[in-house]
């Protein structure tokens, strides 16, 4: 049952980076789901904790990002430079995701040395 929430929950993510790029498949959204494999990868060998904190982490920032985009928060999308946010968006959701990953990590081993006690 937590392998198929989790693989749900990355179609809807996937879903949702698709929609909100304007329902088309191209280089950018292909790149923006870099972090949705990264968490797939950690969740294959890593635990299902520690993918679902990267993922967290990593969806909470491209989450906002895209959103922002799509609803023009703060006239974000005004320009045809605005645009090239698309190319970082990948780069700081990773960032974002492995401090999600180490906070996640930190916690499931303190959890686990209480558990032992």
């Amino acid at each position: 049952m937590q392998k198929a929430l989790f693989y749900i929950t990355l179609l809807l993510l996937a879903w949702f980076i698709y929609f909100t790029e304007g329902v088309a498949i191209n280089m950018f959204t292909i790149w923006n789901m870099l972090p949705l494999f990264v968490s797939l990868l950690i969740y294959h060998f890593g635990s299902p904790y520690s993918a679902y904190s990267f993922l967290l982490g990593s969806m909470m920032l491209s989450g906002y990002l895209h959103l922002a985009w799509f609803f023009g928060w703060g006239d974000i999308n005004s320009n045809s430079t605005s645009t090239l946010i698309f190319v970082v968006i990948p780069v700081f959701s990773l960032i974002a995701g492995g401090i999600g990953y180490a906070v996640g990590k930190r916690f499931s081993a303190h959890g686990s040395t209480i558990k032992k006690h």
